[in-house]
């Protein structure tokens, strides 16, 4: 790690809040994103899923709604850095 960067540089501000809606759709989303990724990183650490399958896991976590989770975050983010 670069000097210059401090141990919380990559963190989203705690105070940062999504809009009940947001919140609704990001729940609903990322807790079938969150079971999909503890589920297949511990197979592809133990090798039980192979490194070949990798690129349909990614696939996966766009067919799961990735996309929107981020663009949800980045819309909190936006509206805490107006401030």
């Amino acid at each position: 790690m670069p000097w210059s960067k401090g141990q919380y540089d990559l963190v989203l501000p705690v105070n940062m809040t999504m809009t009940d809606e947001e919140t609704n759709q990001y729940s609903t989303l990322y807790t079938a994103i969150e079971t999909l990724v503890q589920e297949n990183t511990i197979k592809f650490i133990t090798g039980t899923k192979d490194m070949s399958e990798y690129e349909a896991f990614v696939a996966d976590l766009y067919t799961y709604g990735i996309e929107q989770c981020i663009s949800l975050k980045q819309a909190a983010l936006d509206r805490y850095l107006a401030r």
